[in-house]
């Protein structure tokens, strides 16, 4: 069938708005996937619809199997190559796609298998996690110590830290535990603390307190400084990490605090699977694990297809 006319009448921009919105209602009938992805989903799409309102030559990609398959190897690919987007990534974004163009009718796409060169993670040495954490009580205090304490620890997410209730927190018992997730959810997981993070949480419980005290009750762990004192949004927090960072001669980000804990989980000799669930990750990532602990170059990785079934886990930056 021949689309050439309707491709000549077709606007990437004008029909981006009316198609997204048609996929968010598709998305909000399927059971089968969480809040969290769904707005994963939709958010990679939504991506996706732009790049191609700003590149020539893709202008069937909506239109024809093919179409579809030319314009989704073209946009993995530049966002391999020009923006270093890791394979984990990737896979992420092509099942978020395959959901697009299956609710499109085409079915997933068939685009080959591309090579993405893993990226090692920034992580920090012993003697720059004390420059840190020397800052951030100096500089920041106690609840930037704790945060950064905590994160440093068990590999909290940018997200996470925002959500992560007080109610979760056991320190009756040292060094106490961290329940991360919703009450009764499977994506619940319980981490066990250090010694040195459990003196920095009753620090900060104890001045959190004192903050709260003419104000209403608030459930979140970590609170905005000025009053009311509401709980953080992930820009805040990104923002309070690296300032602190800078005070520390450090460039660093939430994702450098969270590879940081990871590796030290490594070293420590925990198991790889018992790493990943500490760190509220699906599965183990062994090129990831091999950069972390350096025993071997890593290999270039390939893009594999995702089933329909599998569902997305978002950080807040993609590619940490």
């Amino acid at each position: 069938m021949d689309n050439t006319q309707d491709l000549k009448l077709f606007s990437m921009d004008a029909a981006a708005t009316p198609i997204t919105t048609g996929f968010d209602y598709a998305l909000q009938d399927r059971d089968d996937l969480a809040d969290r992805s769904r707005q994963t989903y939709l958010e990679r799409v939504g991506h996706f619809m732009a790049w191609l309102d700003t590149h020539n030559g893709f202008d069937d990609a909506l239109f024809s199997p093919a179409g579809r398959d030319r314009a989704v190897e073209a946009y993995l690919t530049a966002a391999v190559q020009e923006r270093g987007v890791v394979g984990r990534t990737v896979n992420l974004t092509l099942s978020a796609l395959a959901a697009f163009y299956t609710w499109l009718g085409f079915g997933a796409p068939t685009t080959p298998r591309a090579a993405v060169a893993p990226i090692t993670p920034r992580t920090l040495s012993r003697s720059e996690e004390r420059a840190l954490l020397y800052a951030a009580a100096e500089k920041r205090g106690t609840r930037a110590y704790a945060m950064i304490a905590l994160v440093l620890d068990i590999g909290l997410r940018k997200s996470e830290i925002t959500t992560v209730q007080l109610a979760g927190l056991d320190l009756a018992h040292r060094p106490g535990r961290l329940t991360i997730g919703p009450t009764g959810s499977s994506d619940t997981r319980s981490v066990p603390l250090q010694p040195r993070t459990h003196t920095a949480l009753r620090a900060w419980i104890t001045e959190r307190r004192r903050w709260l005290r003419n104000y209403p009750p608030q459930t979140a762990l970590f609170l905005t400084a000025h009053a009311p004192h509401r709980p953080l949004t992930p820009r805040t927090v990104d923002y309070a990490i690296r300032t602190v960072g800078e005070k520390a001669g450090l460039d660093i980000s939430p994702g450098t605090l969270r590879a940081t804990a990871e590796q030290r989980m490594l070293h420590e000799g925990l198991s790889s699977n018992e790493v990943a669930a500490r760190l509220g990750q699906q599965a183990p990532d062994p090129d990831r694990i091999r950069a972390l602990c350096n025993t071997t170059t890593p290999r270039p990785r390939t893009r594999l297809a995702l089933t329909h079934a599998e569902q997305l886990v978002l950080f807040g930056n993609i590619v940490s």
